[in-house]
């Protein structure tokens, strides 16, 4: 999905896109989901992060941030799964 960044006051930058800075819930998302040894299943909860972040931020009307987190929380119980499940 396609996104333009935006500066402080909400404005375009001319030509920058699919960036955003990264907020403090991708940064803990990845530095989780980097712990993961197997390479398949960074994969699968790098795009589960993404598409659940994408979809509580579209359907449900949160902010990038807000959704992240949901996301973020999302990631964190499927790690413990594969942790406690081995």
């Amino acid at each position: 999905m396609a996104r333009v960044a935006r500066g402080a006051a909400g404005r375009h930058h001319a030509g920058v896109t699919n960036q955003r800075e990264a907020t403090r819930w991708a940064k803990q998302a990845a530095t989780l989901i980097a712990s993961v040894q197997d390479a398949e299943l960074r994969d699968d909860l790098r795009l589960r992060f993404d598409e659940r972040a994408a979809i509580c931020e579209v359907d449900g009307r949160l902010t990038r941030v807000e959704a992240e987190r949901v996301a973020y929380d999302g990631v964190v119980a499927a790690v413990d799964r594969l942790r406690r499940d081995g």
